[in-house]
């Protein structure tokens, strides 16, 4: 039995299509957790609020502000990273984890608008990516109370 080229062209194909479908060792790039939201542009927080240490290292400074529930994050080199502010519950039991994106540039401040559930500690940590993928995480810092 003789296979045309045209055919044999399409069951390469095919098959090569399989393959990188099956390979279980492909990694997606992805934010921490299961909420990501792009940070609006924004001036600095006000009034009462609380931040992460300013680490020149990672790149990024992240705060929240309780009035509000919103997550600021500063994108604080100049080095082609996003800041993302990535927070959670310390317990894990509410289930909700997410990332604040700011990919405004360095110097610039960013703000996500979430509603979180009250009286609850949140964890927050400063961290840098390039297209979704983890470049350095800082510090955690446990915010009482939503």
């Amino acid at each position: 039995m003789r296979i045309s080229q045209p055919r044999l062209l399409a069951l390469a194909a095919m098959a090569g299509a399989a393959l990188t479908l099956m390979n279980s060792t492909a990694a997606f790039a992805e934010y921490h957790g299961g909420e990501v939201d792009l940070a609006a542009a924004s001036g600095g927080p006000t009034g009462t609020y609380y931040c992460t240490d300013a680490d020149a290292f990672t790149g990024a400074y992240s705060c929240f502000k309780p009035e509000g529930d919103l997550l600021y994050i500063k994108d604080t080199v100049k080095d082609g990273y996003s800041a993302v502010a990535e927070w959670g519950y310390p317990d894990g039991s509410n289930g909700r984890t997410g990332s604040c994106v700011n990919k405004l540039g360095s110097g610039n401040w960013g703000v996500c608008n979430k509603d979180f559930t009250e009286g609850r500690f949140l964890e927050l940590t400063s961290a840098t990516y390039v297209k979704a993928n983890l470049i350095e995480r800082g510090n955690t810092r446990s915010i009482c109370c939503t």
